[in-house]
């Protein structure tokens, strides 16, 4: 039977994590072959297992720890380390990397209807629901009180930033800077959604962009817009303005490719736009 396992104390399972977090992303023969060039005298004996343990959104993970009995990933235990994301190929692989609730959110293991584990996003947390829930209510009864004007305040702030959890994302994503200007105020920076949000389904990282607060407001309105090759458009009417120099400037882009705005939902917004323009409705 598989020990409780939850001090590092150098041995060998955790070095499977070193090897994620020195290559930012591995296959499991990834690993197996960094293990070999480090350890050539001491190879670990089960990887596979060593690299389940650690991953938040395996359900085989519960296998090799009998002793732990809550396995959601937002309690801070030292084995929620990694999260495997499948690659569809040709080849179909699954890769392991560092584990990110901004980016990942967090997981559980529950048993489904068959007794089989699964693993399952969580909700929203408490503070995120709060948030959520100010968007919700953007009217409300008159203010009555300092203490009201402060509560409503703070509640547009969150509505004006957008959904909590994709907001961390895109802010993760984007490495905390406007996609157009490289502004890192984050407390300016908000989560446009290209196609408008029609619910949860289009909270994903290639229907967002961060932006800086007035540049939203602007495309949002129809007023600036993204070509599908990555490029900032504007509207006749602000080509006069200070804005004028954004023309033509390119996108800071994520790093990662699936988590740059999709070409097909940019030019969606920018054939709308350019439409109510020609319409003269803007």
């Amino acid at each position: 039977m598989p020990q409780a396992r939850t001090k590092r104390d150098g041995v060998k399972y955790w070095r499977v994590a070193d090897a994620i977090a020195e290559l930012g992303s591995a296959t499991l023969a990834e690993v197996e072959a960094w293990d070999r060039a480090h350890f050539p005298n001491d190879p670990l004996g089960n990887a596979r297992a060593d690299l389940e343990l650690f991953t938040v959104n395996s359900p085989s993970r519960m296998h090799y720890n009998y002793s732990r009995t809550n396995w959601r990933s937002d309690q801070d235990h030292p084995h929620d380390r990694l999260f495997k994301v499948v690659e569809l190929g040709p080849p179909r692989r699954t890769r392991y990397v560092m584990f990110n609730p901004a980016t990942h959110g967090h997981w559980n293991l529950l048993q489904g209807e068959n007794k089989k584990c699964q693993a399952v996003p969580l909700a929203l947390d408490d503070q995120a629901r709060a948030e959520a829930q100010a968007q919700t209510e953007a009217f409300a009864a008159p203010l009555n009180s300092d203490h009201d004007a402060r509560v409503w305040a703070m509640r547009a702030v969150a509505q004006r930033r957008g959904q909590p959890l994709f907001r961390a994302k895109l802010l993760d994503a984007y490495g905390g800077r406007c996609a157009v200007t490289g502004c890192s105020a984050a407390e300016v920076l908000e989560a446009a959604h290209v196609l408008s949000y029609k619910g949860e389904h289009t909270n994903r990282l290639d229907n967002g962009l961060l932006l800086r607060a007035d540049l939203h407001t602007l495309f949002d309105c129809g007023l600036l817009w993204v070509t599908p090759e990555n490029t900032v458009a504007l509207a006749p009417s602000l080509l006069t303005t200070d804005y004028a120099v954004l023309v033509g400037k390119g996108l800071a882009l994520p790093s990662e490719l699936a988590y740059r705005p999709n070409p097909g939902h940019l030019a969606e917004h920018a054939a709308a736009c350019m439409a109510r323009h020609a319409r003269g409705l803007l």
